[in-house]
């Protein structure tokens, strides 16, 4: 039989113990969209003195590197906490309560041990399901780290996430599909967003058209000459924060924008709330941005329609603080 987008499934499985080590069950992502794995073998093509040929002499078996991206709709914001590090859950019963702060090198990972010191990982499942166990196309990826995420919104849209992800090994089955229990709440609508520049004022962005926040953990996939062909775990070095609005154009904003914050530069730095709330106190986050510059203003002038300020904003430092119905975010 042929494989059809409509048996296809993505989940992630907690890692607990030792990194790339799977436990427990299949966990409920989101909405997801796409998934993409990026499957490389290095095989090297090698030619060489004396094999009288044009063609290639031998083939050699490479470096192997496992990742890719997966996309979904969000209803909740636990990837994130990943990506950041440290999540610290509270609240009971429900709804519960979800912190997310950034790490730094040398943090103990409370759901994995090591003397490495590893960052958050999970196991990522994607099938394409076939008509019975054995005909399955399962793709099991151990030791996920997030390397980089993006949330963005726009106009009528429901908030999407998208996650590049690394792994240390890629297995192959077909015979049973894990399964994960469904959220069926609403995803995050785009009419959940509010901007605030700075945070803690009513400044908030009424024409706010459409933002994109990214987290950057610039991963090092090293691979070492310790007798295997995969990755060690994962060294998050430099951590990188970005934020892209884009707003229709008014006086309200032209001189703080521009003036202020632009021109101002380094001291002028600001902090930045993003606040996406479905349900108040039972399913909302609360993304604060600190020591903010502003790294550039675009303001085109086009010949019809509503002019737009595109700004590129950049943070020092991000941390998140959640409701949700989800008992705890990390592994236990």
């Amino acid at each position: 039989m042929r494989y059809v987008s409509d048996g296809n499934s993505t989940c992630y499985l907690y890692e607990s113990g030792l990194y790339a080590s799977t436990s427990g069950t299949g966990q409920w992502i989101g909405l997801v969209q796409s998934c993409d794995p990026d499957e490389n073998t290095n095989i090297k093509s090698v030619r060489y003195h004396g094999q009288n040929t044009r063609n290639v002499g031998v083939f050699v078996d490479g470096a192997l590197d496992f990742g890719g991206k997966f996309s979904y709709y969000a209803q909740d914001f636990k990837m994130l906490g990943f990506a950041l590090g440290s999540i610290v859950d509270a609240g009971s019963p429900s709804p519960y309560t979800h912190v997310a702060s950034e790490v730094n090198t040398g943090t103990n990972n409370v759901m994995t041990s090591g003397t490495n010191c590893p960052f958050i990982s999970f196991t990522l499942e994607t099938a394409q399901k076939g008509a019975a166990a054995g005909e399955h196309f399962i793709r099991t990826f151990k030791g996920c780290m997030v390397d980089s995420i993006s949330i963005a919104g726009t106009m009528g849209e429901p908030i999407t996430i998208d996650v590049n992800w690394v792994s240390k090994e890629g297995l192959f089955t077909s015979g049973t599909v894990t399964s994960a229990t469904a959220d069926t709440t609403r995803p995050y609508l785009w009419s959940d967003v509010k901007l605030w520049i700075p945070s803690g004022t009513a400044n908030m962005i009424t024409d706010l058209k459409s933002l994109t926040y990214t987290l950057n953990n610039n991963l090092m996939k090293e691979h070492y000459l310790n007798g295997s062909r995969q990755i060690s775990i994962p060294i998050p070095v430099n951590r990188d924060h970005e934020l892209s609005v884009s707003m229709d154009a008014s006086n309200a904003w032209a001189k703080t924008m521009y003036e202020q914050y632009l021109q101002g530069g380094v001291g002028s730095q600001f902090n930045v709330l993003l606040e996406i709330n479905a349900s108040a106190g039972s399913k909302d986050a609360f993304l604060a941005l600190s020591g903010c510059v502003m790294m550039d203003v675009s303001a085109p002038m086009p010949n019809d329609g509503v002019n737009e300020f595109s700004l590129t904003i950049k943070p020092t430092s991000a941390s998140l603080s959640t409701n949700d119905l989800i008992f705890k975010w990390n592994a236990f």
